[in-house]
């Protein structure tokens, strides 16, 4: 099968070292500063997304609590209306 030249040459990395990647360009005192500000602004947001998720979570936590302690209640009950059904079977 033939190839183009170009194909080929795409095909088949150089081979020898690798060039320095290029220096970065020097950043201002208003880069620097919008920099800043970016991750002043991130790390709010960040902060607020964490006591979010905390508030969230404890709500969680409490709903659970809430879902046993029913349940446990009404496993309580249903136990008594049983005792109770099977005490009035003896009267019948």
């Amino acid at each position: 099968m033939w190839f183009s030249k170009k194909a080929r040459a795409a095909a088949v990395p150089p081979t020898g070292p690798t060039p320095p990647p290029e220096p970065a360009p020097a950043a201002t005192p208003t880069d620097a500063a919008r920099l800043l500000a970016a991750v002043r602004e991130s790390a709010t947001a960040t902060e607020q997304d964490a006591d979010s998720a905390s508030n969230t979570s404890s709500m969680v936590a409490a709903n659970v609590q809430m879902v046993a302690g029913m349940m446990g209640e009404m496993t309580t009950r249903m136990t008594e209306v049983k005792d109770k059904v099977g005490g009035a079977r003896q009267f019948v």
